[in-house]
């Protein structure tokens, strides 16, 4: 008879803790959502509640479009902001933050050898590149010196050219920034930054 009572304590105790697991699942999924919701109000980020309408058109109120239709020749957004040039440049690029965290890692050299600038300008730097079409543009925003706009379109060249000694001598890159100069200006370069 004690074998059965312990047969049902243990059936009983994998069944309340079947339960509890699945109770703490569902509490965590909701916490989950409850917080990717939070994010999406307009005081905390993206105000467009559908994962498949991510993209908030501006002075809309809520009115969301899918990312396939930006930058696609075809204004969604009755302002036009899915087409907005800067907006579409951006699109093609590596995202601001991605861009930030590079420069922030290689700053005591690339800011103001590559750029001309102080790391003070780290995020101007970071946002010209993510929406600037090309390096005259760039330039124009950074009022960099067309001394200093000369270098960077020949650092730009070679590293497209996948010319590691060149970006040292012009922008005394150290060795081991290499690999990540030439992925992150990489995306750039291929999309048209030039």
């Amino acid at each position: 008879m004690a074998k059965g009572w312990e047969y049902m304590l243990v059936l009983l105790a994998m069944i309340c803790a079947s339960c509890l697991a699945e109770d703490l699942a569902s509490l965590l999924r909701q916490r989950l959502e409850s917080r990717i919701m939070e994010k999406r109000k307009p005081d905390g980020g993206n105000p467009c509640p559908e994962p498949e309408k991510p993209f908030p058109c501006r002075g809309q109120g809520t009115h969301c479009i899918p990312m396939e239709y930006l930058c696609d020749n075809s204004y969604d957004c009755e302002d036009g902001y899915d087409e907005d040039r800067e907006v579409c440049t951006a699109a093609r690029r590596p995202a601001i933050e991605d861009i930030e965290s590079f420069l922030d890692a290689e700053a005591s050299w690339i800011l103001p050898k590559m750029f001309g600038v102080s790391p003070r300008k780290l995020h101007k730097v970071a946002h010209s590149l993510a929406v600037s079409e090309n390096v005259s543009e760039f330039k124009r925003r950074l009022a960099m010196s067309s001394k200093q706009a000369t270098i960077l379109k020949k650092a730009l060249k070679a590293i497209g050219d996948g010319d590691k000694k060149a970006v040292q001598q012009l922008v005394s890159m150290p060795l081991g920034s290499w690999n990540e100069v030439q992925y992150i200006f990489g995306k750039i370069i291929k999309s048209g930054f030039e």
